[in-house]
């Protein structure tokens, strides 16, 4: 699928940031008590507006490492267009090491202080996440595509999350080149949903394992899958860097294992691959006699979507060591297993 995007000329200010053709440049908004730093690299060409955010919760650091190696690896001049970079949306919240500020990172307080569900009509309000939100919704508002940047625990796959049943939204989700796609609306408040259902604009939510650190690894993913946004928008003159398979998941079959002893989870397998009915995907090892005390087999012919403890509440790290009941593994079906260079032809 090909879609034509629009050729812009340079917006002559990105909030308080004078943008000027072939140079990046840097500013800062004004938020309550917190500085936001924007940066903006203006293209040697007209060409479409790509916004970039990381960091929204504090904990999430994989995709401050994407907005460095993007500004010291980026020429401005061979873009076309304006690329829009906010590496830390909510300052106060990184600075205090939680996933939100001022509040605890617990269920009740989500729809309160977490910046993630503060993004509706009308914008604006007392709380710090507020004031943040209405620092950024003006440079939201000015891209035509929209990338947010988050991480999961270690115990999912990197991927991205957008409406796949949106062509538009669906295609940028492949041509990211995750290998991992997950149909998701969100829930009121959330980023993406604000920038699809009231600014009709494709947005694309990227998660990258883990939490609370940097990883070469999934960082590297994710600065692919930023460049590769640029390259499918026109933006950047280079070919698509795709893997061989997407897995596209709406729904499926889904299925749980338990853990029927106490250990520790060994990995025979990834989050994000294939398997076979039976295939065995892990084992749980006694603490004591360092040997396996349950095989986990994948129930059908599906994909794994986890491998571990996860987090009770929001916030809460995951675990390799278990106990009897707890949940230690999840699969499903996907909905589509693609090649992405087909499927974008």
């Amino acid at each position: 699928m090909r879609v034509e995007w629009p050729r812009r000329d340079l917006p002559g200010m990105v909030g308080p940031v004078a943008v000027q053709a072939g140079r990046l440049t840097r500013g800062t908004l004004r938020a309550g008590l917190a500085d936001i730093p924007l940066l903006v690299l203006g293209g040697g060409a007209p060409g479409p507006v790509l916004y970039v955010q990381a960091l929204q919760h504090g904990l999430e650091l994989n995709g401050v490492e994407v907005m460095r190696r993007l500004v010291t690896t980026l020429e401005p001049s061979r873009l076309r267009g304006t690329l829009i970079l906010v590496p830390m949306a909510n300052t106060l919240a990184a600075r205090v090491h939680m996933q939100s500020y001022p509040y605890a990172d617990r269920p009740r307080e989500r729809q309160l202080n977490d910046m993630n569900r503060r993004w509706r009509e009308p914008i604006g309000g007392v709380n710090h996440v507020d004031q943040a939100v209405a620092a950024l919704a003006p440079c939201v508002a000015m891209a035509d595509a929209m990338i947010d940047l988050h991480c999961h625990e270690y115990l999912y796959a990197p991927m991205a999350l957008t409406d796949c049943h949106d062509p538009t939204s669906r295609a940028l989700g492949i041509a990211m080149g995750l290998g991992v796609v997950n149909h998701s609306l969100g829930t009121e408040g959330m980023f993406g949903r604000y920038c699809r259902d009231t600014l009709a604009k494709p947005a694309i939510t990227v998660e990258m394992p883990p939490l609370r650190r940097v990883d070469a690894g999934t960082s590297a993913m994710g600065f692919r899958a930023v460049l590769n946004a640029l390259r499918w928008m026109g933006m950047l003159d280079e070919p698509l860097d795709l893997p061989e398979r997407a897995l596209i998941f709406d729904g499926g079959v889904s299925d749980g294992v338990r853990a029927e002893h106490e250990g520790f989870v060994a990995r025979l397998a990834q989050p994000g691959d294939l398997v076979t009915a039976g295939a065995v995907v892990g084992e749980i090892w006694s603490p004591d006699r360092f040997e396996p005390v349950q095989v986990i087999r994948a129930p059908r012919d599906t994909a794994v979507t986890s491998l571990g403890r996860p987090p009770v509440l929001w916030g809460d790290p995951e675990q390799d060591f278990v106990n009897v009941g707890e949940s230690v593994a999840g699969f499903c079906v996907p909905a589509a297993v693609v090649e992405p260079r087909r499927e974008l032809a």
